[in-house]
């Protein structure tokens, strides 16, 4: 059974595809892609699991990689440029590892090409807590994931992705058992070669996903108001970090990669670093050097793991100066930009 991945498109010009991060959906990074879609055609699709997309039978970053190839295909993109954050990231690295002529440049935000232990425990059984109980509004099961999750941010995020089906229940968008069953594997390094089979969708009722019978209950733009969910707990914690309206990449950030050319991916590569966020630390920049030799790591000031969110002027203006540098300017004056859905 060939695996649905739902996804949105705006713009026009180069392809360039947004991947989003776990628990997420296609326009987490809406703000980056109404930023691109001036001069790009900007594709954000749900990965699976995720969204509107289908629920699968297993997970794992070659899988998935496989996956958004083949729904490349269909698309009719031979090339783009990747654009992944977090889980993004990680199925973006892959892409690159696995299919290295399909992509024209890749920006990876706060992840590196490592594996990492698991830091989720809490989230999931927040998430299983919510699922048990059966619940009948949003305040109710904010309520429940209060007694596991400190975070106001984390759990906005989290409860913009929770839907009401034809019972009035709520329950989540995305597969959290899968998600939670195959976790370990989501965690892994992205692997410098072909992993197996795309995805297969699961055809029962259930693997069709929440998502899929809710009807008027579904937002158009799920990530977007993940990210407002997001916003709201960070402004609640802390007040609205500084924003810098410059598009230049702080020279401080920097950091040279170089190494082994073997098993790698050799188009230009840039990494963004929340400088608040541990995701990618010092440790981490030798085996970015060698599996992306035309690599930078760029850091973000007052920012965190969500630095898309936390500074978004910078980030957007980084990675559009970034993929601009990449491609021969092309005069699009006259052309309309389209927006439409694609299932």
């Amino acid at each position: 059974m060939s695996h649905r991945l739902h996804s949105r498109c705006s713009g026009a010009g180069p392809a360039v595809i947004l991947l989003h991060g776990l628990f997420g959906a296609g326009g987490n990074l809406g703000a980056l892609g109404r930023h691109l879609a001036a001069g790009n055609t900007v594709y954000a699709p749900d990965l699976p699991g995720h969204g509107r997309s289908d629920w699968c039978s297993a997970y794992s970053l070659g899988a998935m990689a496989e996956t958004l190839v083949r729904w490349m295909d269909a698309q009719g993109l031979a090339r783009a440029h990747i654009v992944g954050h977090s889980l993004g990231g990680k199925v973006a690295m892959q892409l690159a590892l696995s299919y290295p002529d399909r992509l024209d440049s890749l920006v990876v935000a706060d992840i590196a090409p490592v594996s990492y232990s698991g830091r989720h425990d809490a989230v999931f059984a927040a998430l299983q807590a919510v699922a048990l109980d059966r619940v009948a509004s949003r305040s109710q099961a904010q309520q429940i994931m209060q007694r596991f999750l400190q975070e106001a941010g984390v759990i906005e995020f989290l409860l913009a992705s929770l839907r009401r089906d034809q019972q009035g229940v709520y329950d989540w968008m995305f597969d959290r058992q899968g998600l939670q069953r195959d976790y370990p594997a989501l965690l892994a390094a992205p692997a410098p070669v072909h992993t197996g089979g795309a995805l297969q969708a699961i055809d029962s009722g259930a693997g069709q996903g929440i998502g899929k019978g809710i009807g008027e209950d579904i937002g158009e733009d799920i990530g977007e108001d993940i990210d407002s969910g997001i916003r709201r707990g960070i402004d609640n914690e802390s007040g609205s970090p500084g924003v810098s309206q410059s598009g230049h990449m702080p020279a401080a950030g920097r950091a040279s990669a170089g190494g082994d050319r073997s098993a790698c991916w050799e188009g230009p590569t840039l990494f963004l670093k929340g400088a608040d966020s541990d995701y990618i630390g010092p440790q981490h920049l030798p085996v970015i050097g060698k599996m992306f030799p035309r690599s930078e790591v760029v850091t973000l000031e007052h920012s965190g793991h969500w630095l898309h969110v936390q500074q978004p002027a910078l980030f957007n203006a980084c990675v559009a100066d970034f993929q601009a540098a990449q491609q021969p300017a092309v005069a699009r004056e006259g052309v309309a930009p389209v927006d439409v859905d694609n299932k």
